[in-house]
């Protein structure tokens, strides 16, 4: 039985899904990506590739996450303004 079929059946309602979304696979660039990865290196970070079309995978970050990826994005848009990948 499907989630959607459980739902409806235990809650006595109906559902109907008049509409779906997806959205076209759009990569970042190999060398963006190799750029990024090197910046958490130098930083002292982790770092993983995450497959994700959405900022829900975010939602768990505690303060020091956040200061981290700040220091991360501010290294790698420097780093581009200097001419990284041109």
């Amino acid at each position: 039985m499907s989630t959607i079929a459980k739902v409806e059946e235990e809650d006595r309602v109906g559902i109907e899904i008049v509409a779906e979304h997806s959205w076209d696979q759009n990569p970042y660039s190999e060398d963006g990506v190799e750029l990024a990865r090197t910046v958490a290196d130098d930083l002292g970070l982790t770092s993983a590739k995450v497959m994700t079309v959405a900022v829900h995978d975010s939602t768990n970050m505690k303060d020091e996450d956040l200061v981290s990826g700040l220091h991360h994005l501010t290294e790698v848009v420097r780093r581009l303004a200097a001419g990284a990948l041109a």
